[in-house]
């Protein structure tokens, strides 16, 4: 019994203790006021411009509301946040999550201009969503309400952020079909589009295209004309240029 008691004592003292076992990262659950996917806020114009997502309280989006939630998520650790909720934060996921420049109607008149935003929710979140536009010449964009959530709205009722062109770009005829944002230099604004695939089976040529688009852009508009692969992808489109101040 002695020689048994022995040698576990020696054990204890020539065998290296263990480490104890390290403990779980703790769980970073999402705070209970970060805004949730799918709801609304009215956010003013300062707010919109800016990095920080403002404290408030969703609103029904059937309910007046200028900002519709795309995305609200924690960050991943060592990120500069700012730039992190930006970049997931981009326009392109951003309209394929709210169905933007999906219509297959012939011509969109005057349509509803769609842009992302992105906020750094403090202090480890970030927040995308969605913003409704209007731009006067060359002042800043101002936010539009709406009563009714932007992914419920019309197809052809909303766009993109392409539909402006700097000056150099709007003086052609074939103004590029991918433009700049209105905020960048606003002259030539897009009042309406047309998807030729809703009226023409088959690409009629650049000849019989441009006589049909300056009859449906109007006088005074400058437009773009589809390259031929964009018939062969389905979406050969024209965009109508008009000059503002």
């Amino acid at each position: 019994m002695r020689r048994a008691l022995l040698l576990l004592a020696l054990a204890g003292i020539l065998l290296p203790s263990l480490p104890a076992a390290a403990s779980p990262a703790p769980h970073r659950a999402l705070p209970a006021s970060l805004p949730v996917v799918g709801e609304c806020y009215v956010l003013t114009d300062a707010e919109a411009a800016g990095e920080d997502w403002p404290e408030g309280d969703a609103v029904a989006c059937n309910q007046p509301h200028t900002y519709e939630i795309t995305e609200a998520a924690l960050l991943p650790m060592d990120v500069d946040a700012v730039g992190f909720a930006r970049q997931r934060c981009r326009s392109l996921d951003v309209w394929t999550a709210l169905g933007v420049n999906s219509s297959s109607a012939g011509i969109i008149e005057a349509p509803i201009r769609i842009e992302s935003r992105a906020f750094y929710a403090r202090p480890d979140h970030f927040v995308c969503g969605a913003v409704a536009v209007e731009y006067q010449g060359r002042s800043p964009a101002t936010l539009m309400q709406l009563t009714m959530s932007i992914e419920r709205l019309r197809a052809g009722s909303k766009a993109s952020l392409r539909h402006c062109a700097d000056a150099a770009d709007g003086r052609s005829a074939l103004a590029p079909p991918v433009t700049v944002p209105c905020s960048y230099r606003p002259r030539w604004q897009v009042t309406s589009w047309i998807l030729w695939s809703a009226l023409y089976d088959d690409n009629p040529g650049r000849a019989a295209l441009r006589a049909r688009a300056a009859q449906l852009c109007g006088a005074g508009a400058v437009f773009s004309l589809p390259a031929t692969w964009a018939w062969s992808e389905g979406m050969p489109r024209t965009w109508c240029y008009r000059k503002y101040p």
